[in-house]
């Protein structure tokens, strides 16, 4: 059989592959014509060899457009999560440029969030905690927006409840529920720091076998919290319930939003 006609009968997988655009830019090229007809099974393909092939290029900027095409596609084929070895290629591989765009925060979240799908909580812990420390002691500490804050002290709350409780999964919660109700009494306005109620309520229960009495007391301000966050959701002209970062992707726009664990 020549290459030609094996190619013709390949349709798919690692036979496709090899028959299909060779370079970055001709997988990329061949991702937006599949990409403007709506075929996402396509997209996801090409998009997931692009992250290597960009990779080989040491084009961080490449690698990562190309994991939020690949992640994009295959939420819109009912598959949210992405393996992370996808991410660690963008976010251990290039750990500069998820810092130079919107994603920064996003992408190390969503990487915890794949990690600890596979099981690799230990992994997930440490990747969650640093980009809570990543401008720790500098001016840019608070920069972080607080809603996208909440969304990783959640997962990481969860990763740890997955654990089972510790000394650790105990020093974590008090940490947190020391500086969001710090962050309550500081600031009246519930804007700011939408998520929080959320995250009381993961930290209440990581608390409750060791501290019942701070548990309740979280839980109570967490309902407080929460009636503050719908009476804000009731008159925001801004009605998105999740924290995304519009982008475009083949000249259409998309929303790329936080992961977060069940």
């Amino acid at each position: 059989m020549t290459r030609v006609s094996a190619c013709l009968l390949a349709g798919a997988g690692l036979l496709a592959a090899a028959c299909g655009p060779k370079t970055y830019v001709d997988v990329q090229a061949a991702a937006e014509i599949a990409g403007k007809a709506g075929d996402y099974k396509k997209v996801h393909e090409l998009c997931g060899r692009a992250i290597g092939l960009a990779d080989q290029l040491q084009r961080g900027h490449w690698v990562i457009w190309s994991l939020e095409c690949y992640a994009d596609a295959a939420s819109r084929l009912g598959n949210a999560g992405v393996p992370a070895s996808a991410y660690a290629i963008a976010v251990e591989g290039y750990p500069d440029y998820p810092w130079q765009t919107r994603s920064q925060y996003r992408l190390s979240n969503d990487y915890g969030v794949a990690l600890s799908m596979a099981g690799k909580d230990d992994k997930a812990i440490s990747v969650l905690e640093g980009v809570l420390a990543h401008y720790k002691g500098t001016p840019l500490e608070k920069s972080i927006n607080v809603w996208e804050r909440m969304y990783i002290v959640r997962n990481l709350g969860k990763v740890h409840a997955k654990k089972g409780a510790s000394e650790a999964s105990t020093a974590f919660a008090n940490k947190w529920a020391d500086e969001i109700e710090a962050m309550i009494a500081r600031d009246p306005r519930v804007e700011f720091r939408v998520g929080a109620a959320a995250a009381l309520e993961v930290l209440a229960d990581l608390l409750s076998t060791h501290d019942a009495v701070r548990a309740a007391r979280l839980r109570v301000l967490a309902g407080e919290e929460r009636r503050r966050e719908e009476f804000h959701w009731a008159y925001s002209t801004n009605k998105a319930r999740k924290r995304c970062h519009d982008m475009f992707l083949f000249e259409k726009r998309v929303d790329r939003c936080f992961l977060e664990l069940t």
